[in-house]
């Protein structure tokens, strides 16, 4: 349906229905004269509050990161053997190499 015709049908039914005497004086002007002076929220503010409460959001996910972080007994795998600092880094560095039997000679200059 057409919404140039449902409000116009819609105002002719309002205009047919007979006000109660509940409704204080002057009720239609003050709604009416609210509505007309209204002003559109602005879509950037709708923006960042959405924005801020995101930022709120992934504030709230970090603190908890961090206490389960902090907060969680640390079992440390190497603690049993005893390597120097040197050692860890040794085998840190040079664990993704396999390890071979055969060298291979280096040219001499």
């Amino acid at each position: 349906m057409h919404l140039e015709s449902l409000r116009k049908e819609l105002m002719q039914i309002a205009r047919k229905d007979v006000p109660s005497d509940a409704v204080p004086f002057g009720f239609e002007q003050r709604v009416l004269h609210a509505l007309r002076h209204s002003q559109r929220p602005d879509p950037l503010f709708e923006w960042a509050e959405g924005l801020f409460r995101a930022a709120c959001g992934a504030m709230v996910v970090t603190a908890l990161a961090v206490c389960v972080h902090f907060f969680t007994p640390v079992s440390a795998p190497l603690a049993d053997e005893a390597f120097a600092d040197h050692e860890l880094l040794d085998v840190a560095l040079l664990a993704g190499i396999p390890e071979t039997e055969e060298t291979v000679p280096v040219p001499s200059p």
